[in-house]
């Protein structure tokens, strides 16, 4: 039942919406286009100061993010020491290492044969 009235309802609308698309304008496009472009603003061009300014605005936003946002160098305390048995051990710092466990050379899991 819904879908009924609802079809009367936009069939209504659009007979509506025919009757107020044929009427006449009340004013001539061209009276109506020079009361449009009266309402608005004047352009006015930015002046070259003011783009000067927001250009090095940019350009220092993007050296300072690019210099925090830069990686940071290891610490004196990072280094690679190797071990017996082909372990390589990585201080990350004073107190925390990481063993990584190579291969033996020649070995069926990879290096050269």
């Amino acid at each position: 039942m819904s879908g009924l009235d609802q079809e009367h309802n936009v069939e209504q609308f659009e007979a509506h919406l025919r009757r107020w698309g044929g009427r006449p304008p009340s004013l001539a496009p061209a009276h109506a286009a020079s009361r449009v472009v009266g309402q608005l603003p004047e352009r006015r061009g930015a002046t070259p100061w003011l783009r000067l300014a927001a250009v090095t605005a940019m350009l220092v936003l993007v050296a300072v993010t690019a210099w925090l946002g830069r990686p940071s160098r290891p610490s004196q305390a990072a280094m690679a020491t190797v071990g017996s048995d082909q372990v390589v051990q990585f201080w990350l710092d004073s107190q925390t290492p990481v063993y990584f466990v190579l291969p033996p050379f020649g070995g069926e899991s990879g290096g050269n044969t």
